[in-house]
């Protein structure tokens, strides 16, 4: 009997020796050595592993998931990376799946800012029916001026230059710009639109290609 409980003593008190897979040595209460198993989960290229989880789960929107091999059930959230946003100046946009700005196509009005790459175009609003923006616009204009199928102008309610050109729409009269410099009538258009007055010669243009 007195031989049984030496060995008895002995089994407990002696050091734990153990090989376990995905184990760590968590600490000692008194002679007892306290293991515990932490198990991995493999998360997808795609995926991640919420905190305090043990099944993967489908990327947020404005982050990447690698994927790779994680612990569960751990306070914080892993394998989800945040990704940079792109600065788009005034006059660009964010095309879908891109990670670099492009300029304001026309007819549509791109304010600028920070995006995050995703599925859609960013930053980018199509000018309402009967408005006119120029390429790199941030501004959708309400009147226009068509020459032909030539080129189209926009068409301001505040005079630039002197003289201009000018129509009247109902009671209100819109001003286009005029110079003496040989100028194309706006950046979209290979064309000139001259106008002789007097004994001058002008060229009527919009704020895209007018000298400043």
């Amino acid at each position: 009997m007195k031989k049984f409980i030496i060995l008895f003593l002995l089994f407990f008190t002696a050091p734990s020796l153990a090989v376990m897979t995905d184990a760590d040595f968590i600490g000692t209460c008194g002679d007892y050595h306290v293991l515990t198993a932490v198990f991995s989960v493999t998360c997808n290229n795609g995926t991640y592993l919420p905190k305090n989880s043990s099944a993967c789960t489908a990327c947020l929107s404005g982050y990447e998931c690698p994927g790779g091999v994680f612990e569960e059930n751990i306070p914080e959230d892993q394998g989800l990376e945040e990704i940079p946003g792109v600065n788009c100046s005034i006059g660009y946009y964010l095309p879908a799946n891109a990670n670099a700005c492009s300029i304001c196509p026309i007819n549509n009005i791109c304010s600028g800012g920070t995006y995050t790459p995703g599925a859609n175009n960013q930053g980018i609003t199509a000018c309402a029916s009967g408005t006119f923006a120029p390429t790199g616009s941030a501004v959708c204009y309400p009147h226009l001026f068509h020459v032909g199928n030539l080129g189209v102008m926009y068409m301001k309610s505040t005079k630039r230059t002197t003289p201009s050109f000018n129509a009247r729409i109902g009671n209100d009269i819109f001003y286009i710009n005029m110079t003496t410099t040989r100028t194309k009538m706006n950046k979209d258009s290979d064309h000139y639109f001259h106008v002789d007055w007097g004994d001058n010669h002008y060229y009527v243009c919009d704020d895209t290609t007018c000298p400043q």
